[in-house]
């Protein structure tokens, strides 16, 4: 349990909030976070809960007193076929609007060449590409 005291405190102290900031956002008082923090209160679960989500830490940080590193998964690119160049062409803006890389490339449908796919080639750029503007 003294683990986890500190660890709130480090937590706290990181995240730049004093004992009354985190209270507040913990639902709690800031008689009871100092108490928490300096081993004359038990800490309930609901406590426990509530710190945690008020300080963006998971239970298992709190214990450990370290933070996980999260690993970014890899974006890969994604091909949109899209039959007309028109429409091509407004998909690629909307999507360069929001954040996406896009460049066009095409495909042999046959062997012969004589029909050929149009595609759309999406990446993002950045962790801020988003669909919703």
């Amino acid at each position: 349990m003294d683990k986890i005291r500190a660890s709130i405190k480090k937590f706290r102290e990181e995240a730049g909030l004093s004992q009354r900031a985190l209270a507040e956002k913990a639902g709690k008082s800031e008689s009871a976070v100092r108490g928490y923090e300096s081993g004359s209160t038990d800490i309930p679960l609901s406590a426990l809960l509530g710190i945690s989500k008020a300080l963006k830490v998971s239970l298992g940080e709190l214990e450990t007193g370290e933070r996980k590193k999260t690993v970014k998964p890899e974006v890969k690119p994604v091909e949109l076929r899209i039959y007309t160049q028109e429409e091509r062409l407004n998909v690629a803006a909307i999507l360069v609007k929001n954040g996406y890389r896009v460049s066009q490339s095409k495909r042999n449908r046959t062997q012969t060449g004589k029909i050929v796919d149009y595609y759309l080639v999406v990446e993002e750029t950045s962790s801020t590409a988003d669909t919703s503007r």
